[in-house]
């Protein structure tokens, strides 16, 4: 592992100073995108006992289900209006 580092970062001087600007921009980039803004406050208090909670809902997992077996075909005129939309008056 150090061996490849070494390689990599010979490799980065071993290129022209005007290669090793786009080389140094990026670098530069990601040391400063480790300095990432401080956790939420519900991350940071979720070790407390104390700290609010969202209430749990139960939910049926078979609501708003639709039966999708097989019908005869319809009238498309009839079809076409139940889906178009509504004219204004």
């Amino acid at each position: 592992m150090f061996a490849q580092s070494a390689r990599l970062l010979a490799s980065v001087f071993a290129v022209s100073a005007k290669s090793r600007i786009p080389i140094l921009a990026a670098a530069i980039a990601l040391a400063v995108s480790a300095c990432t803004s401080p956790l939420p406050s519900n991350y940071v208090r979720s070790a407390d006992p104390s700290a609010a909670t969202p209430a749990v809902v139960n939910s049926s997992v078979v609501r708003g289900y639709i039966s999708q077996r097989p019908v005869e075909p319809g009238s498309w005129l009839e079809q076409n209006q139940n889906v178009a939309p509504r004219q204004k008056r």
